[in-house]
């Protein structure tokens, strides 16, 4: 089969799979992830306006779901603003002049949240930090985010200019055990990943004798090959026959494709008997999904960190040493756990928290 037939036949698979993941995902990605593209920055408008920053325009399925989720949630929380984006690569310094100067003062900047502040994905963190810098006449929410530095220099020194800022509010991407959202100081606050405002499922699905294997090939990867080979022979050993993918693929995803690219991996892995990855996202969308998901660590921390947030659910299972303790035990643990049919009450709380927080940032008269 040649690629272009390849490619239909993808593009086929995507259309019903996210069809059927329409009909049991309707809550989570409906009308409520709708937003504008900057053309709309051209317009007169008397309504207010946020601008999401740095959305992604590349493969990575998470980051594409955190965008569907920022823009769900300020349309439920700020109904009164216009939500409008501006992509990643609308950020790098040869396309800025094309939007930046249609922002005007009153304007709410978001930074679109995930995992790329630091020195790790450094062309990214540079681009935004530059971007940040340049609109400093405007109230500016990043959105949870992990912040991740090799180089300590490097990270004293932009956190602390990040933290001078006092039209900046920095949302952490944390462990909700470091600090109570409503509780916290001003860039000490702690939140959920943006995609656990996704409300849990709660149709039953029927699941396949197969395994799931998601695990990175980029430079947050932990595993060794030999650890990668283990977990394959185990889950051979347990009658789990593994499937391969991951949550980058193999093309661009621009706005418009966003939601079907989403609503076709959580219904492909609403139908596994189980999930095993190092990647975030994968072990959230399993919890959504009731899926059984045992994962794995990175180098960056942020799966154990969002594994604090559901780690009541009897469905997911974080480890950190994969000959001790990925073995048939933890396997028919998270098999037989009972689904958690809806949201835990601390995670809806913490968004209403956060909402909370960010409005009394855009209200104050400081700048």
């Amino acid at each position: 089969m040649n690629r272009r037939n390849k490619n239909n036949v993808h593009q086929l698979a995507i259309t019903i799979a996210s069809f059927f993941g329409s009909v049991f995902f309707r809550e989570s990605f409906g009308r409520k992830c709708v937003s504008y593209g900057s053309d709309k920055l051209n317009e007169s408008e008397n309504a207010g306006r946020i601008i999401l920053i740095g959305t992604p325009e590349y493969p990575n399925i998470g980051d594409q779901a955190i965008a569907m989720a920022s823009v769900a949630f300020f349309n439920e929380f700020f109904p009164e603003y216009q939500i409008i984006e501006i992509t990643n690569e609308q950020l790098f310094p040869e396309n800025r002049g094309e939007w930046i100067n249609r922002v005007k003062s009153k304007d709410v900047i978001a930074v679109s949240g995930g995992g790329y502040m630091g020195d790790v994905w450094s062309d990214m963190s540079t681009d935004m930090l530059e971007t940040i810098r340049l609109l400093k006449h405007n109230k500016i929410i990043m959105m949870p985010q992990t912040f991740y530095y090799r180089d300590k220099e490097t990270e004293a020194a932009e956190m602390k200019e990040l933290m001078s800022m006092e039209n900046v509010l920095i949302l952490h991407r944390g462990d909700k055990k470091e600090s109570r959202l409503i509780e916290c100081e001003k860039n000490k606050i702690f939140c959920p990943d943006m995609c656990l405002y996704f409300p849990v499922q709660r149709k039953r699905r029927c699941r396949l004798n197969k395994s799931i294997l998601c695990l990175r090939s980029d430079k947050e990867s932990l595993l060794e090959d030999s650890s990668k080979r283990y977990i394959e022979e185990t889950l051979q050993k347990n009658n789990l026959a593994p499937i391969y993918t991951d949550n980058v693929v193999d093309r661009i995803i621009g706005r418009s494709e966003r939601g079907k690219e989403v609503k076709y991996r959580m219904y492909v892995y609403a139908h596994a008997g189980l999930i095993v990855t190092d990647r975030l996202h994968t072990m959230i969308f399993a919890y959504l999904s009731h899926t059984p998901c045992i994962a794995i660590n990175s180098l960056t921390g942020k799966t154990e960190a969002m594994y604090e947030w559901i780690k009541k659910s009897e469905r997911i299972a974080y480890i950190n040493d994969i000959e001790t303790e990925f073995n048939s035990d933890t396997i028919r643990r998270v098999m037989k756990g009972r689904a958690d049919m809806m949201q835990f009450p601390e995670i809806k709380q913490s968004f209403e928290d956060m909402a909370s927080i960010i409005r009394r940032h855009i209200e104050s008269e400081d700048r």
